[in-house]
């Protein structure tokens, strides 16, 4: 049987309820969910409301080390390998 391997989703929405985040949290794959930061109606960046253990781990960092910090600080590297736009246009 092949496992499927492990990814990440990231959603850029109001935070959900506890059954979505403890469905988040069962999940087998990593989940961030996080907020737009606007300056002058332009998105410059993301902040982290919620991170389940996997992509917590995923990162290097603990769950801890990756809420209430912008996508900036926990993986910068984002705007150089196309995710920021990515999440820009989806948010």
């Amino acid at each position: 049987m092949r496992r499927r391997a492990a990814g990440l989703g990231a959603l850029f929405t109001d935070l959900p309820d506890a059954q979505m985040l403890a469905m988040l949290d069962a999940d087998p794959q990593g989940w961030v969910l996080g907020h737009p930061v606007r300056e002058g109606g332009t998105i410059v960046d993301f902040v982290c409301e919620y991170v389940n253990q996997l992509s917590a781990k995923l990162t290097g960092r603990s769950v801890e080390d990756v809420i209430g910090h912008r996508l900036s600080q926990i993986s910068p590297e984002a705007w150089h390998d196309g995710r920021f736009e990515r999440y820009r246009t989806v948010a």
